[in-house]
């Protein structure tokens, strides 16, 4: 009878084994079907906002988080000045540990969506580091008794930029377009110059 006795609960064991093993399978599909299983997922990147210099990530952000400046640094020599908010600074340098005076929202690549003061050093730089300039214009403004200025070329990574401003160094725009969005475009190049110029 011994036998007999140890056969049952090897039986019961298994049942229960077996039964536990149906619950925890059961478990994890309820999990996969949420949306909360499977395959771990790669940790959210870390962005660098181009207005402000934060690192954020896109599932933290909100209007608000972000605060920068929507005007240039302008000034020369020892005294520069944020023209939105009057803060001053004596290095050109030390500018961007003043605190932005507006709040948005991060972003991590550069717009024309509003102003913001880290637009003109990005302009500045992808005109400096062009790799081909393959049109540089000049338009007299009788008007305005002043200058105009466009400079159409290739940036160092290989997208074509559009660069307009009162001169060389007050810039009102830049486009940046790759070559897949030129395709069909062309007269996008003269477009943006004329609209930027006779704003």
């Amino acid at each position: 009878m011994g036998d007999l006795a140890e056969i049952k609960k090897i039986l019961q064991d298994l049942r229960r084994n077996q039964l536990d093993i149906v619950l925890r399978l059961e478990a994890i599909e309820d999990k996969i079907s949420a949306g909360g299983g499977g395959a771990p997922r790669a940790p959210e990147p870390i962005l660098t906002c181009v207005q402000c210099k934060e690192e954020y990530k896109e599932s933290q952000n909100a209007e608000g988080y972000c605060k920068y400046h929507p005007s240039s640094l302008q000034g020369a020599g020892w005294d520069y000045i944020f023209k939105c908010c009057n803060q001053k600074t004596r290095n050109f340098d030390s500018a961007n540990s003043i605190p932005g005076c507006k709040k948005g929202k991060h972003s991590s690549e550069h717009h024309e969506n509003y102003p913001y003061a880290a637009f003109t050093t990005f302009m500045m730089d992808t005109v400096r580091k062009a790799r081909q300039i393959w049109l540089e214009l000049d338009v007299d403004d009788f008007v305005a008794v002043g200058c105009k200025w466009a400079e159409v070329g290739l940036s160092e990574d290989d997208k074509v930029y559009i660069a307009c401003g009162e001169n060389r160094i007050r810039y009102n725009g830049i486009k940046l377009l790759s070559m897949e969005q030129l395709q069909g475009y062309t007269d996008v190049l003269v477009i943006y110059v004329w609209h930027v110029l006779l704003k």
